[in-house]
């Protein structure tokens, strides 16, 4: 996958991901109640509020578990040469944020237990006095090794840039 629009010149893209796919989990909690809703308004047919209830929590849980898996589907991370950049929307409408590489500050990588099974974590970048949490990466580590890569190696290229 290719970081689509604007990028500066002598800039590429060197890696782009989405959160963990135990991001999801949460949602397949909230479709599981949904089921569990749809069923009880079923059996609860010879009551009016009682169907209307379950209905109602029905659709919401519904609604809430689409929205989680649409953010986790329209949410991209990517590092390229020049910047660290989160990704939000669908492919011809997306609206990015980019940390410059330059202006990151202290980096630390952040596992609960689950994480460490799984391996997913959270890296935390500091960027000008402001914390910013990538949650739930694929392989953290790995992750956290490029970008310090690629802010060691290409520095000619966004010296270059900005000179």
């Amino acid at each position: 996958m290719r970081l689509r629009g604007s990028l500066y010149p002598n800039e590429r893209t060197l890696v782009m991901t989405r959160a963990h796919p135990a991001s999801l989990i949460p949602a397949l909690l909230q479709l599981m109640l949904a089921s569990a809703a749809a069923s009880f308004a079923a059996t609860a047919a010879s009551s009016t509020f009682l169907w209307w209830l379950g209905t109602v929590l029905c659709v919401l849980w519904m609604v809430l578990a689409l929205r989680r898996v649409l953010r986790w589907v329209r949410t991209r991370y990517a590092i390229t040469t020049h910047r660290l950049v989160i990704l939000r929307g669908w492919v011809s409408s997306a609206k990015h944020e980019a940390l410059p590489l330059d202006a990151l500050g202290p980096r630390r990588i952040e596992r609960n237990t689950l994480g460490k099974r799984w391996g997913y974590g959270t890296l935390v970048v500091e960027s000008l006095g402001v914390q910013h949490r990538f949650r739930q990466l694929p392989e953290v580590s790995y992750f956290a090794a490029i970008l310090d890569r690629s802010w060691r190696e290409n520095y000619a290229l966004r010296a270059g840039y900005m000179g």
